[in-house]
């Protein structure tokens, strides 16, 4: 009794703040009757946390709901000594006396991360599909993974931003009590998809190297190494999904449970992480050795190909978070780093499996440029031909208006064919000239010198006459004219005569 009576002296200016937090409807509550309210296990928490404040009685609100230092320690000392029902109560009481002080808060954080995340691994995974399916007409093994793993991905990112609107990045004791189950639940569902996801951007590499490096050696190595990494999945599937016992424990912390330190199954995970990110990064360097490529070359396909190194970074990073608040007590507030580096390892695990991928698309880029560039040359040549079209039909306008030209007439000293050369120019200045036939031809009587002179001659049989065709126009003239037969003609006349 006595030891309660000076707990109560003690938690006095406490109980005072609170009354002077509550509305008007609460005012007749006294000071006592809120120190019975605190937890029996939680008032030597409450008690030494209090004293070594050295808050006033006057100023005990402001002093206690902004000294985040004294709040993080009392609820580490809570959570320590206090089963969740007693918690439960002391967080309604905490809401009761800081509910009108800000609550800080890394929501908008986790959301920008997500944001950042989806916006540029997604487009790097549609491309990579895009170009998968443009070049190699559908998807291989290495595909579909990657898509799995994607859509998982986006359920991972859509958990988070969820448990951010629920209270997840605000301090553990301004968390609303009534979302805490709700949060637990989803966050288990984020460890669940995260290990998914990993395993199955590290297989979708690894499937990769499978497919470009047909040595028989490198294919057992390869088969070995994603037998490892499905056993990896599959056995902290296994520990996650059942770390506690009953099942529900995990999330309901009101009935009776027994767990696994989940601390230490998360840095085994991300030590073994790491160490496959090493592996899978040395995998294809004895390979890149044996190609017959010049320096320059086995350095870029090696930088390609090696850019998995990203995602051990990530992973290292995550590790250093994980071991600095591996037994943290504001785990809503300090495990957001945790979170987003997770979430920043798996993105950049298909962002790394995807970019090489990507390669044959690039090389098909330019030729789909060179198509573009080729239909907008042939549309500008079209344009130029109907401009000249145009032009021709109003000249051949202009000659319907004149007198028809006179056919040439042959000269004694011309030969057969600069005449027939001559009407054909005529034809096409003035359609609608009528050429004259040209002169028959006589038969040959030339008694060549070593035929027999006693045999009777026999005069040839005259050729048939020429005869002339049809008139072209002058679209169709222009159009099958050709650099040979305007040789011919200027062998013959002055090229003055064309225009």
């Amino acid at each position: 009794m006595k030891s309660l009576l000076r707990w109560s002296l003690v938690l006095l200016p406490w109980a005072a703040g609170t009354v002077l937090a509550q509305n008007s409807t609460n005012s007749s509550i006294s000071p006592l009757e809120l120190v019975s309210q605190v937890p029996q296990c939680a008032v030597s928490c409450v008690t030494r946390s209090f004293l070594a404040s050295g808050c006033s009685l006057d100023a005990l609100a402001p002093c206690v709901c902004t000294n985040v230092s004294l709040l993080k320690e009392l609820s580490g000392c809570v959570q320590s000594s206090c089963k969740w029902q007693d918690q439960l109560e002391l967080s309604y009481l905490t809401d009761d006396l800081c509910g009108p002080y800000p609550h800080p808060s890394r929501d908008l954080e986790i959301k920008v991360v997500v944001a950042v995340l989806a916006v540029i691994t997604f487009p790097i995974v549609l491309l990579r599909l895009l170009s998968r399916w443009i070049v190699a007409s559908g998807l291989q093994l290495d595909d579909w993974m990657t898509l799995v793993a994607a859509v998982l991905l986006g359920a991972t990112l859509g958990c988070v931003v969820t448990t951010a609107n629920l209270g997840f990045g605000l301090h553990y004791w301004n968390v609303n009590a009534a979302n805490a189950q709700l949060i637990l639940q989803l966050y288990f569902a984020v460890q669940m998809l995260y290990i998914a996801v990993l395993v199955l951007a590290k297989l979708s590499i690894v499937a990769l190297f499978a497919r470009l490096f047909p040595d028989r050696k490198f294919q057992v190595v390869n088969k070995l190494v994603m037998v490892f990494l499905i056993g990896h999945g599959v056995v902290f599937l296994f520990v996650i999904g059942f770390e506690c016992t009953p099942i529900s424990g995990i999330w309901d912390r009101t009935i009776p449970r027994k767990c696994v330190n989940l601390n230490a199954v998360a840095v085994a995970s991300s030590v073994l992480s790491i160490v496959e990110d090493i592996a899978i990064l040395a995998m294809p360097i004895q390979q890149l050795s044996k190609l017959q490529l010049g320096l320059k070359k086995k350095i870029a396909v090696g930088f390609m190909l090696s850019l998995g190194s990203f995602a051990c970074i990530t992973s290292i990073v995550r590790l250093r978070w994980l071991m600095m608040f591996v037994e943290s007590y504001d785990t809503t507030w300090d495990n957001v780093d945790i979170v987003t580096w997770s979430m920043a390892e798996i993105s950049c695990a298909l962002m790394c499996g995807s970019l090489p991928a990507l390669r044959p698309l690039f090389k098909k880029i330019p030729g789909l440029l060179t198509t573009i560039r080729s239909t907008h040359h042939t549309a500008e040549r079209k344009e130029t031909v109907d401009r000249g079209s145009s032009l021709l039909y109003l000249r051949d306008k202009d000659l319907a208006s004149m007198p028809p030209t006179p056919a040439p007439e042959p000269s004694p000293t011309e030969s057969e064919g600069s005449f027939m050369i001559k009407i054909h120019i005529a034809e096409q200045l003035d359609p609608r000239m009528k050429p004259l036939p040209p002169p028959p031809l006589q038969p040959l009587t030339y008694q060549p010198p070593w035929r027999d002179s006693g045999l009777p001659l026999t005069p040839k049989t005259p050729k048939t006459p020429k005869t002339p065709s049809t008139p072209m126009s002058s679209r169709s003239f222009r159009r099958e004219a050709n650099a040979d037969y305007e040789l011919d003609l200027r062998s013959v006349v002055n090229t003055k005569t064309w225009m």
